[in-house]
């Protein structure tokens, strides 16, 4: 994959693990008693590890959670790929020279390739989930 591709697929997953960090926070506000606007403003700034503690928190506090315990991992292992494409990916290819950069490159740029096609599922998945949690909680 050619620089231009990967700056774009890159921008493209950050735009999943937006999506995905909104969905989760419009179902955690669909999941607290309260208006759900007021409660979505309210989780507004907390980042994509902090409303996944919120969310499960509130979720399994009835012992009855809407999002299983496998999912949670799932989601928490998602966050910590999302750091790495966000604050690393760059940097393990960019401050290298010749063919170690070459080789730097290839690696980072398939590992994008696979996250983006999981991440944008999980994205699209979310949304849905999303929708369920604003029918089964609103």
């Amino acid at each position: 994959m050619n620089l231009k591709k990967f700056k774009i697929m890159h921008s493209e997953l950050i735009c999943c693990f937006q999506l995905i960090e909104n969905n989760l926070k419009w179902i955690y506000a669909a999941m607290v008693e309260g208006k759900t606007l007021n409660n979505r403003m309210n989780v507004n700034n907390l980042s994509l590890t902090q409303i996944l503690i919120e969310l499960r928190d509130i979720d399994n506090s009835d012992k009855k959670p809407f999002i299983s315990k496998e999912d949670y991992n799932y989601l928490h292992e998602m966050a910590k790929k999302r750091n790495y494409w966000c604050h690393q990916a760059y940097l393990d290819f960019a401050c290298d020279r010749g063919l170690r950069r070459h080789r730097h490159y290839k690696r980072v740029s398939k590992a994008l390739a696979k996250d983006y096609k999981i991440f944008k599922d999980l994205s699209r998945a979310l949304d849905n989930l999303r929708l369920k949690a604003i029918d089964k909680f609103c």
